[in-house]
């Protein structure tokens, strides 16, 4: 006889501990965030593919996925950093070290994201001016160029961002960690465009819908510091101390890793932008964000399980580690057959509601679901590496995965469109996971997959 589902749930954390309820609490929480601000951010492409139509939906989608890029670039993993750092340090008693931290991160941040800044536009003017005779195919429009121009503005604004929300998940304050970027930014967003369309009775515009966008950047950095001061306070009061040597070799590679992973997940669409129609990006962008779905219930519980991997590791409590690891990727994988199912079966269906003409893209989901579900069975393998000191074979395997990845797509898309974008990203999901499951096994001696073992004391 089948046990109860939520009886079985209990069971899994009913050996209580303060790390196994702060983790159902923080995946609870960042599940809840995870879902609302999905739910947010389909209404509002749905919106907007239905305003703009597929062809100006994809400029759209083109133009944010550039931001996206070179934010990440600009960053130089300070997040995932500051992650590591701020859950290390709390452990340990630190806020001394913590604060210095706090102030090397913002130094790094702010000179990065302005020089980033700084080149883009200045490689728009060169193109403006005729110097660069060669560009993508979606910015020979010079009206497509200008509005790119603005969009990189908000670079150092996402970028600052990241420092706040990287030491609330740092400090365990994870639902505050996601409110602001996948629940309130998308939000406002949708509350923007209707309030444009009753006091002024107006569809919004590609322009209009870049404006505004740019708008829930500056909101979103204000809560983010708001939320910060909140949880932290003044508690980091002691004189700062510096340990730049140490943080500088930690931060290139995370910053690889940041840089690769976003070249990864945006690689198709601005390959797309470049060999295919501006139709073809807004469809297949819809269908790599339903795609995501399955993922968001890793991407939950990684916001909870990455300080827990820090410190379970920093005292070699490896047995606990390992029974966390199977119970977490266990019931992941459970929850995740059955979005993956019904968005294979029922693609067609779902992909209609933003319009007839993204139908189309129904391949490229069902490819990208089937990779994504591969992708949860295989746990929460690039997190523990980075949270446990093995930064640099995270890196390897996404430098391995941007290479099959770019490989594929400029093989594949011109010959099956967004099909080929599909199934070069599913491809390279199967490719990377196989390598971070190893190097786990390796390095760690640890099972992060469905098939791993719990040890018993």
């Amino acid at each position: 006889m089948l046990q109860n589902p939520l009886r079985r749930l209990r069971g899994y954390f009913s050996r209580a501990s303060e790390n196994k309820a702060y983790l159902l609490k923080g995946s609870a929480g960042a599940l809840a965030a995870q879902v609302v601000g999905l739910a947010a951010g389909f209404v509002t492409s749905w919106v907007l593919a239905r305003l703009l139509g597929a062809a100006q939906y994809g400029v759209y989608t083109y133009l944010f996925s550039w931001l996206t890029v070179l934010s990440t670039f600009s960053a130089a993993g300070i997040e995932q950093f500051l992650v590591k750092q701020t859950a290390a340090c709390r452990s340990a008693g630190r806020t001394d070290l913590l604060k210095g931290t706090q102030h090397y991160a913002y130094g790094v941040a702010s000179i990065l994201s302005i020089l980033v800044c700084a080149a883009g536009l200045l490689w728009i003017h060169a193109c403006n001016t005729g110097f660069i005779a060669y560009m993508p195919y979606m910015l020979r429009s010079e009206e497509n160029r200008r509005l790119l121009g603005w969009v990189l503005l908000a670079i150092p604004i996402t970028t600052l961002a990241k420092i706040p929300e990287g030491m609330l998940r740092g400090g365990k304050h994870i639902i505050s960690s996601q409110l602001p970027e996948n629940v309130v930014k998308p939000l406002l967003l949708l509350l923007l465009m209707a309030a444009v369309f009753m006091l002024w009775g107006e569809r919004v515009t590609l322009a209009g819908a870049v404006w505004l966008n740019l708008i829930t950047f500056v909101f979103t950095l204000c809560l983010y510091v708001a939320l910060y001061w909140r949880k932290f306070g003044n508690t980091l009061t002691a004189p700062a101390q510096y340990e730049p040597a140490l943080w500088w070799r930690s931060l290139v590679s995370f910053f690889f890793i940041s840089l690769l992973a976003i070249i990864n997940n945006r690689a198709d669409v601005l390959i797309l932008g470049s060999l295919a129609t501006d139709a073809d990006v807004g469809i297949y962008n819809v269908a790599a964000r339903l795609a995501d779905v399955p993922k968001m219930l890793l991407m939950a519980a990684n916001l909870a399980l990455a300080p827990l991997f820090a410190d379970l590791y920093a005292r070699r409590q490896m047995q606990q580690l390992q029974n966390l690891l199977t119970r977490s990727v266990r019931l992941i994988t459970a929850a995740g057959l059955l979005p993956v199912l019904l968005l294979v079966l029922f693609g067609k269906p779902v992909l209609a509601i933003w319009g007839h003409e993204f139908v189309t893209g129904h391949w490229a989901l069902a490819f990208m679901c089937l990779a994504q579900l591969f992708n949860l069975a295989c746990g929460s393998v690039g997190v523990l590496l980075m949270m446990t000191g093995h930064e640099k074979w995270v890196s390897y395997g996404l430098a391995l995965g941007t290479l099959v990845n770019i490989t594929l797509n400029f093989a594949l898309i011109p010959v099956w469109g967004i099909n080929g974008a599909g199934m070069a990203s599913a491809l390279t999901v199967v490719v990377w996971n196989v390598f971070l499951t190893r190097m786990v096994f390796v390095k760690l001696k640890l099972n992060p997959t469905v098939a791993g073992w719990r040890q018993h004391a």
